[in-house]
């Protein structure tokens, strides 16, 4: 298990008191960047090998003859190309001929990308702002463009607490520019003696449980977030949505798609967060949770439960918990996702679960179902590392924490 890695979370600033002169040259250079990103990908769509290199290799001397623009930005186009194509193919799988033949690449807006050799992002002596930005265009000095950034009180913090910019993304929208600014910084994780295990799923969307490696019989304060809002807003999005097609409203069905999107990741933020608070009131805690990746593959109930299942934003809750433990220190570790509602956390025996109480076959014992399962996730990954101890843990009885929506109650 590493000790330190490398985190990196995207902070965003807004172009302050935008100079006119500065925002043409923007605008001129976003359209000169789209142009070259068009070009990569229609040669892209006729290559059979749609790599860096081979993109490289066919449009090389034409960029650079065409388009003025510095050697950073070139090579930034080439990768977003490549991007976009993997995706576009990727997307494809389990179409017919027909359909795939019809399909057209759309793209209705894209950002510019700056990497670390052609931007700096530094703390000047300024009464406008203290942050600026400065953009390298093409490879004369004065092509560059200085811009005063606008940052949040957290963003703040993390650029004034040892992160670093490693890339920065330059995006419109309606009008305003913005800054995406990608930091990343080295994190020591200490030696834990808490693993927190975090089960995900339909009805309860998050349930967690910590314990003390040094004191396995324990099982402190177990919590569980039903994510109650969460599932509100994807019904009634649904249903507006229904009501659109019906009505053969195309644009509106994005237009509150959008929305809908902003609403579950705001919940989704604030369950992340709530997470990482449970986490941080024990003791030099690791988080456990289950590799979500064929998550969805595995679940086949009816069509209602599917729809259901399918609409909860699992993986989004997996990067954010992992994203925000990280910079706060906390480590993550993931595990194979095997038996972990269906093994009893005591005897270790496997049954078959009925409704939202798991009861074991073997030794009888009566537990929450989803904490029944954390205990599981926590267990398998101190068995990973050597932690668990042979024998089975005795169950203890407990205070359970449910947050519906974001109301604490005891079940």
């Amino acid at each position: 298990m590493p000790n330190d890695k490398i985190v990196q979370t995207t902070i965003i600033g807004k172009v302050y008191n935008e100079n006119k002169g500065k925002t043409y040259r923007l605008n001129n250079l976003l359209e000169e960047y789209f142009k070259l990103i068009i070009l990569y990908i229609s040669i892209g769509l006729e290559l059979k090998d749609m790599s860096k290199s081979s993109l490289h290799e066919f449009t090389y001397s034409k960029t650079c003859d065409e388009f003025n623009l510095v050697t950073g930005l070139i090579q930034t186009a080439m990768d977003k190309s490549v991007e976009i194509l993997k995706s576009f193919k990727k997307s494809d799988k389990g179409k017919t001929e027909k359909k795939r033949k019809n399909r057209r690449l759309k793209m209705k807006r894209i950002s510019i990308r700056f990497d670390k050799r052609i931007f700096k992002f530094e703390k000047k002596e300024n009464k406008l702002t203290p942050y600026w930005l400065t953009l390298s265009t093409d490879g004369i000095r004065w092509h560059r463009i200085s811009l005063p950034i606008q940052l949040g009180k957290d963003q703040i913090e993390k650029v004034e607490n040892g992160w670093r910019p490693v890339s920065v993304e330059m995006v419109k929208k309606n009008g305003q520019w913005f800054a995406h600014i990608t930091i990343e910084k080295w994190i020591k994780f200490k030696e834990p003696k808490t693993v927190i295990g975090i089960d995900i799923g339909e009805v309860n969307f998050a349930s967690c449980m910590a314990i003390k490696i040094d004191n396995q019989d324990k099982y402190i304060k177990g919590q569980i977030w039903r994510g109650e809002e969460i599932k509100r807003i994807r019904g009634l999005y649904g249903h507006i949505r229904r009501s659109l097609g019906r009505k053969k409203l195309p644009n509106k069905i994005k237009e509150i798609g959008r929305k809908e999107n902003r609403k579950v990741n705001q919940e989704v933020h604030i369950i992340a967060n709530e997470i990482i608070e449970y986490a941080k009131q024990f003791e030099d805690p690791i988080i456990a949770m289950e590799d979500l990746t064929n998550i969805r593959y595995s679940f086949n109930m009816s069509k209602k439960l599917n729809k259901r299942f399918h609409s909860l934003p699992f993986y989004k809750l997996k990067k954010y918990v992992e994203y925000k433990a990280n910079s706060q220190g906390i480590n993550v570790q993931f595990i194979e996702p095997f038996d972990t509602t269906k093994t009893c956390h005591r005897c270790r025996n496997v049954s078959h679960v009925y409704g939202r109480e798991y009861r074991c076959s073997k030794c009888g014992m009566v537990y929450n179902r989803d904490l029944n399962a954390s205990i599981n996730i926590a267990h398998f990954l101190m068995r990973d590392m050597g932690w668990l101890r042979s024998e089975p843990s005795r169950p203890m009885n407990e205070n359970i924490d449910v947050k519906s929506n974001l109301n604490v109650g005891n079940s």
